[in-house]
């Protein structure tokens, strides 16, 4: 892909190029009238005739060498074009990327506040429940050998019961 400076360098060139031809063309129109003026001389008209020739060549070179610079230099135009729609389209891509990773961010924050949410309400949840199972105790479980029962959460997170026994029965339960 060329860059910008190429195609000024290619612009440049191809306008050196038209103004050779413009000096070509004018060089062979004054031989040509200088041959009308001196008459016709065979030697000098075979000279203007290969000297012709020759700028004819130059001439028909120099419009292909024009050729190729103009189709090089829409090629140039059409790349710079892709190159800006790509460019255009790297900015857009990072602008998303910025957008999703505050959301992600900012997602990850309320995940972290329910998170911590949730052990809060689960854990004043096993507090209420505790405090109601101390006052309805008595009520529920009228046997003497557990005083009362509680739930707490072990380290897997499970809930479990446990019971204080009262003082004297061995029947081996667990105390808190």
């Amino acid at each position: 892909m060329l860059g910008t400076k190429d195609l000024i360098k290619s612009a440049k060139e191809l306008l050196e190029k038209e103004a050779e031809h413009k000096n070509l063309l004018e060089e062979q129109k004054k031989i040509s009238e200088q041959v009308e003026k001196l008459g016709f001389l065979e030697k000098e008209t075979r000279d203007a005739r290969n000297s012709q020739t020759s700028l004819r060549e130059k001439i028909y070179g120099l419009e292909m060498e024009m050729k190729i610079s103009g189709e090089l230099i829409e090629q140039l135009k059409e790349n710079e074009k892709r190159l800006i729609a790509a460019k255009n389209s790297i900015k857009e891509i990072e602008e998303t990327a910025k957008r999703l990773s505050k959301t992600i961010e900012q997602v990850t924050i309320f995940v972290n506040v329910l998170k911590e949410t949730q052990a809060l309400l689960r854990y004043s949840l096993i507090n209420t429940v505790n405090e109601a199972m101390n006052d309805i105790w008595q009520n529920i479980y009228p046997y003497g050998d557990f005083e009362s029962a509680k739930i707490e959460i072990n380290e897997t997170g499970n809930y479990e019961i446990m019971v204080k026994q009262k003082m004297g029965s061995g029947n081996g339960q667990r105390e808190f």
